[in-house]
């Protein structure tokens, strides 16, 4: 439950480390470190200068990230102000490097097929008419914010719900919705501030 009573830091250049390859959309990385510790808080991070990191503006897209074996995974912002060194919370031992996300979320822009629920099983249990459908949301950079996401079905909101551990959201349009050709109007951002917006037609049946 205590600090690391030793943590050694060791410099570490993506020139001369082929295996950890930054993922599409990320640019750097601006210097990493390598943290090793024979133990850790069981609940808590420590405070580390960020490696390498440019000393200002403090931009929202400038993140640490943690390599995890296969690939680079969000571990935190940077924090200070732009005439203070920047920092970042350290919360686990690894190679650690900086980089910047400057690329939005995809959003799936495939045409969306929606038709007639199956009735419930259950007596007195109504479910919506129409079956739900799932669009793919990814961002493989610092992540889909999911208070971010919005959504409109023919210019009127429509209320849909994130599922971003499997990378999507899922759809349900209202019950009083007229069979034929829709349009369902997507929006998402990623926790650095790049925005996307989809368009998708969506056919009810």
């Amino acid at each position: 439950v205590l600090a690391p009573t030793v943590l050694w830091t060791l410099p570490w250049s993506a020139a001369t480390d082929t295996a950890s390859r930054p993922a599409p959309g990320l640019d750097g990385p601006y210097g990493g470190e390598i943290h090793l510790a024979a133990d850790w808080p069981l609940d808590g991070s420590l405070r580390m200068p960020a490696p390498d990191a440019p000393d200002a503006p403090a931009d929202a897209d400038l993140w640490v990230f943690r390599w995890d074996g296969a690939r680079w995974r969000p571990a935190g912002p940077l924090g200070g102000d732009p005439d203070q060194p920047r920092w970042y919370a350290l919360g686990s031992p690894g190679l650690h490097a900086v980089f910047r996300d400057r690329t939005a979320p995809w959003i799936d822009p495939r045409p969306l097929e929606v038709t007639v629920r199956e009735p419930s099983a259950v007596p007195g249990v109504t479910l919506p008419r129409w079956i739900t459908v799932p669009v793919e949301i990814v961002d493989r950079g610092t992540g889909v914010d999911d208070a971010s996401i919005g959504a409109s079905l023919d210019g009127v909101p429509l209320i849909v719900e994130p599922d971003l551990i499997r990378h999507r959201v899922l759809v349900t349009v209202p019950d009083g919705t007229a069979p034929g050709r829709h349009e369902l109007r997507l929006e998402a951002a990623d926790a650095a501030g790049n925005r996307a917006e989809r368009s998708l037609v969506v056919q009810v049946r």
